[in-house]
């Protein structure tokens, strides 16, 4: 199997994802993230070095994986995962999640809360290759 550079205990503690939140669920978005996104950022020879050496980084390596990686990836993980948090597809139909407690977002807020998530996404992953 693949390496991956963020698990999903380091998604619930970094991110606005709350750990009642199935994991098997956020791992395919940490997938997602790193295969879409923090390859994008790191191009492929850097990615695929990366890969190899997970998870014993040294030095600037470390320091790349760590300050610069591992934020971005898990704000790329909530933009990716968002929308399947709020609504299941499943062999009867798309449901849309609810509870007692909760009602589940709309469209607009759904697509607003991504917007945010993804500003964020975007603006860590451009100081992955800029290193600030």
């Amino acid at each position: 199997m693949k390496a991956q550079f963020i698990s999903t205990d380091y998604v619930y503690k970094w991110s606005v994802i709350e750990n009642n939140v199935d994991a098997d669920l956020i791992t395919k978005f940490i997938w997602k993230a790193q295969d879409l996104n923090i390859q994008a950022a790191l191009g492929e020879n850097l990615y695929r070095k990366l890969l190899n050496d997970c998870p014993n980084f040294t030095g600037n390596y470390l320091t790349l994986v760590k300050d610069y990686i591992q934020p971005a990836q898990t704000e790329w993980v909530v933009y990716h995962a968002l929308p399947f948090i709020n609504f299941r597809l499943t062999n009867k139909a798309v449901s849309q999640k609810s509870s007692d407690n909760s009602s589940p977002s709309g469209l607009d807020e759904l697509k607003w809360l991504r917007d945010q998530v993804r500003t964020n996404a975007e603006f860590l992953s451009a100081h992955i290759v800029t290193g600030k």
